[in-house]
Parts: C-alpha cells; structure tokens; sequence
C-alpha cells in the first residue's frame, strides 16, 4: 500500500496576498468576446401560454440550438443577421416598443422594469425566440416565444398586418 502523504497547509504569511501584494483586478465591461451562459431560475412557466405548446422535440431543438450559440461569442450572436436587410437575428430589445401588449402585461407582472435595458431576444427558429435579460455574458432566460405572441414580429413593429 501506498503511503499517505502529508500536506501542510501554507501558512498566512507565506500567501502572496497576505504579504500585501496587490493583484490588479480589472472588471469585465465588454462582453461582446465572451461566450454565453443561460439561467431559466426566473424562466415564467405559469405565465406563459406558449409552455404548454412545447413538445419532448421542440425542447430537444431548444437544447441543440443553445448547444450551437455556445460555440458563438456575443458579438458573433448578435451580428448573425438574416434575409435581405441583413437584420440582426438575435438583439436587445426594448420592452415599451417591442413587446406586444401581453408581452408587457406579463413584464409588469413580473416586476422586470429594472432590466428594461437588458432586455434580449435570442432567435432559435424563424418565429421561435427565447426572451430574457442579458447580465454580461449571461441570458436569464423568461420566457419562451414561439409565436412572436411576447415581442412584436418585425412586420407588427411597422404597423403592417402579420400574414
């Protein structure tokens, strides 16, 4: 058998902290090179309609397309753009313009006015969203959009008839 090893433990003065050395900490402000995390503790399953709508294989898809934006950093996220214009797929939003009346009932009701300006939609699929707020490089996921019925289509934004 082996023998046991012992380990003393460093004493405080040998730790390069406690001898005073400073270690220069220098917090995070662009977020744009960092990958992203998701957090569903604030997810509102019973406010949603649309949970009830999601199916063994949407949340499977849901999981695989999370999967492939972590290979992505935010700035690769945001600048995937779509059709003709060259729209960002996936942006801030801003809940007072872009979230359609039951959107914004359920924002109230879920007291979220301080995250107003991190308010995030994240394209999974052509109608399919993900709604939450960024805190750098994380999304708190809300809600799961799959019918634009949270954030107004980019057609309901101009005034048109959604076909």
């Amino acid at each position: 058998m082996a023998k046991k090893e012992n380990h003393k433990k460093i004493a405080g003065k040998d730790h390069p902290v406690s001898r005073g050395k400073q270690f220069p900490i220098s917090p995070v402000t662009n977020f744009g090179n960092q990958y992203p995390l998701w957090k569903f503790r604030k997810f509102d399953v019973i406010g949603s309609k649309e949970i009830s709508e999601i199916t063994g294989t949407c949340v499977e898809d849901v999981i695989l397309k999370l999967g492939e934006f972590e290979t992505m950093n935010w700035t690769q996220i945001e600048s995937a753009g779509h059709g003709q214009d060259g729209c960002s797929n996936s942006h801030y939003i801003d809940p007072y313009i872009d979230f359609t009346a039951l959107g914004l009932k359920k924002f109230k009701e879920k007291r979220l006015e301080e995250f107003a300006e991190d308010m995030f939609s994240l394209r999974l699929t052509g109608l399919c969203r993900l709604i939450g707020y960024r805190d750098g490089n994380i999304l708190n996921i809300i809600w799961y959009d799959s019918d634009h019925g949270i954030v107004k289509s980019d057609i309901q934004a101009r005034g048109k008839v959604k076909r």
